[in-house]
């Protein structure tokens, strides 16, 4: 649990920008309370701050040191891997990462906002998103892809299950493109509380259902026109079949979280399962693949 006045470790982490989002979630893994990305705007090196609690983050030096060596040894661009600490309370970064964040471009329709920018935008649709730590704000190529796919195959009406939900974002955007019902899951309660406040500001309270938990045999009787999977590898494949058993015969499967050299395992898996492959789409090391197939006609 984050505690207001609590001291933390902040790390920042000079690499290429290819290699954020799986630094990101490395960081995550090792129990950062919060990933911030830092200069983003077209630079090839960014930098990625990490906050741990005190006694914690005193320990993970190392650990980055080592798994960026691993990068290497893939043959990944790490970039600089310039690695810096500093201790700071968790209000200072707050107010700091708050004054940082501006509204940004995730699709040529979808437009991202932090609640205290007020400026409308004329032709976009506006996502209301307030930061908080470790949680998305549309900015990491998984979430961009999975955009560009929601946009491209909901329907008027559709139903939508959002499985790993986070800040709430793909959910929001999912009612703002047409969704008439989402259910969001996640099993984290700091992701659940700041999507339920991204629900709150977006005023899509009636559309988003918010639960706790994955999907799982108390949610069979649900049917969806669309899945989103914005997760990791693993999750996916194993979330899969509970997944399909409550989607629409003929459902997409939004699938993300998937690196370049998942994706012919995943591809093959989604083979195996008869579904149709519809598209894949990539950003940088990332992949989003769209499927078709499930198995109720309700």
């Amino acid at each position: 649990m984050i505690v207001q006045d609590q001291k933390y470790i902040a790390i920042r982490i000079l690499i290429n920008q290819e290699i954020s989002g799986l630094l990101s979630n490395f960081l995550v893994e090792e129990g950062s309370g919060g990933v911030v990305l830092e200069d983003n705007q077209n630079k090839e090196n960014v930098w990625l701050v990490a906050y741990f609690p005190e006694e914690q983050g005193k320990g993970k030096l190392q650990s980055i040191h080592n798994y960026l060596g691993k990068l290497k040894e893939l043959g990944l661009k790490v970039g600089e891997a310039k690695v810096q600490s500093k201790e700071m309370k968790q209000k200072d970064w707050a107010r700091g990462w708050r004054n940082g964040f501006k509204g940004v471009a995730i699709t040529e329709r979808v437009f991202i906002q932090p609640p205290w920018e007020k400026e409308k935008l004329s032709g976009k649709i506006t996502i209301k998103i307030d930061p908080q730590m470790a949680f998305g704000t549309g900015q990491y190529p998984t979430t961009k892809l999975c955009m560009k796919s929601l946009e491209e195959f909901i329907k008027p009406n559709g139903r939508v299950l959002d499985v790993g939900t986070g800040s709430g974002i793909l959910a929001i955007a999912a009612v703002k493109l047409g969704a008439s019902y989402v259910l969001a899951l996640d099993v984290d309660p700091l992701a659940l509380e700041n999507a339920k406040e991204n629900i709150r500001l977006n005023r899509v309270q009636k559309e988003v259902e918010l639960k706790s938990g994955t999907v799982d045999d108390s949610f069979t009787k649900k049917s969806f026109d669309i899945v989103l999977a914005n997760l990791e590898k693993g999750a996916i494949l194993r979330l899969f079949e509970q997944m399909r058993k409550v989607a629409k015969r003929g459902a997409f499967f939004i699938l993300s979280g998937i690196s370049k050299e998942e994706k012919e395992e995943v591809e093959d898996y989604l083979t195996r399962k008869d579904l149709k492959l519809v598209s894949s789409t990539g950003d940088k090391e990332w992949t989003c693949i769209v499927a078709q197939g499930g198995t109720s006609d309700n």
